[in-house]
């Protein structure tokens, strides 16, 4: 009986766990688990904020899809209405039938030239390169053009002045601005700057016509020879522009920066006189000179051409055109707006001949000789 209850007693012994070891084992694997949520709920949040912060960043970049996809459609529509315009004036180029003229091109003197713009109250003046000229800059597109000059292999003197280009190589423009400028500088204006200038100015103070003046030039002679009637501050939308002068292709002594979005975009300052590229003070980018590209559009902000335009088709009733090829869509508009009007004296005065057609009166003469000619009969039969 002993032995037995002996072995009884070792048999409860050894499968009798004390409940100290029970309780610590207990506590450490509650502990384990709350350590190991209390992880998994700090890694949870860390996604949450991540996920919040890329949700963040998704609807800022929807934002700002919307305000580029908004920018472009107004892009847009301003590319595609200056489209229509462009096409709406070649058409009426195209429309432009010698049958249906009232008057036949007919050829004058200076001097009887100035008969057809006596008594007229809204006298337009176009001129071209051929005006500069006879100041020893060369046109454009004569056999000595300045333009047919080459640089760092570019071949075609049009795909320097061109947008792709500036985008790529500026330095390649901003060359031949320079050269351009050292050419302006090197000549002076001329005796026909100075009778388009005369006759401005004696047909204001005696008020017996209103002149309008366009040029397609960039090298600031008519500015030189008016002057300026308003000082203008530098850094502005309007420091460029010269009161009652339009040059519709820019003016070779400023530049703009044409960064979208940057705090200095398209506001004009003066080109600097160091011949380097010159570079917006705001956004690092490389300034633009103020000279129209051929893979521009007209507009109004750079180049005033909703202004011609309405004196053009509202007001004009007689137009000078003077050294000019009509080689540029802007300028062919003007003219045949005129022509299509049909009452509208042309008087151009060119070498040869560029309006076959229409109330045209040529004056085949130089313009620096034909022009003091013109304005001096002008101001003598306007007194009678």
């Amino acid at each position: 009986m002993l032995h037995q209850y002996i072995i009884m007693v070792e048999s409860t012994q050894k499968t009798q766990l004390p409940d100290e070891p029970i309780e610590e084992d207990y506590y450490q694997r509650i502990m384990r688990e709350l350590k190991e949520t209390r992880a998994r709920a700090a890694a949870t949040i860390d996604r949450g904020i991540i996920l919040r912060e890329q949700i963040q960043d998704t609807l800022q970049k929807s934002k700002d899809v919307d305000d580029r996809f908004e920018k472009f459609k107004t892009d847009f529509g301003n590319v595609m209405d200056s489209i229509v315009r462009s096409m709406a004036d070649r058409q009426s180029i195209d429309t432009v039938d010698p049958n249906k003229m009232t008057h036949k091109p007919s050829t004058a003197t200076a001097k009887e030239a100035a008969q057809y713009i006596v008594g007229k109250k809204n006298i337009m003046i176009l001129t071209g390169a051929g005006l500069s000229a006879a100041s020893g800059i060369p046109t454009f597109r004569g056999a000595n053009g300045f333009w047919k000059q080459q640089y760092e292999g570019y071949s075609d003197p049009e795909e320097i002045l061109k947008m792709t280009t500036f985008t790529k190589d500026p330095h390649i423009v901003w060359k031949w601005h320079y050269d351009f400028i050292m050419l302006m500088k090197a000549c002076n204006p001329n005796d026909g700057h100075r009778a388009i200038q005369d006759l401005i100015t004696y047909a204001k103070q005696k008020n017996s016509a209103n002149t309008f003046l366009v040029t397609q030039n960039i090298d600031n002679y008519h500015t030189d020879v008016l002057g300026k009637t308003s000082v203008k501050t530098e850094g502005t939308k309007e420091y460029a522009f010269t009161d009652k002068i339009y040059e519709i292709h820019g003016n070779v002594q400023y530049m703009f920066c044409i960064t979208s979005g940057c705090s200095k975009e398209k506001l004009f300052m003066k080109c600097p006189d160091n011949e380097e590229m010159p570079r917006c003070k705001a956004c690092g980018n490389p300034m633009k000179p103020h000279a129209m590209f051929f893979d521009e559009q007209y507009s109004e902000e750079l180049y005033k051409s909703e202004t011609v335009r309405n004196f053009v088709e509202n007001k004009m009733d007689a137009l000078i055109v003077i050294g000019t090829a009509l080689q540029t869509s802007f300028a062919k508009m003007i003219v045949n707006k005129a022509l299509l009007k049909l009452e509208i004296p042309v008087i151009e005065v060119n070498i040869e001949s560029c309006i076959p057609a229409g109330f045209r009166i040529l004056v085949s003469e130089p313009s620096e000789k034909s022009l003091p000619a013109m304005v001096s009969e002008y101001k003598r039969v306007a007194k009678i």
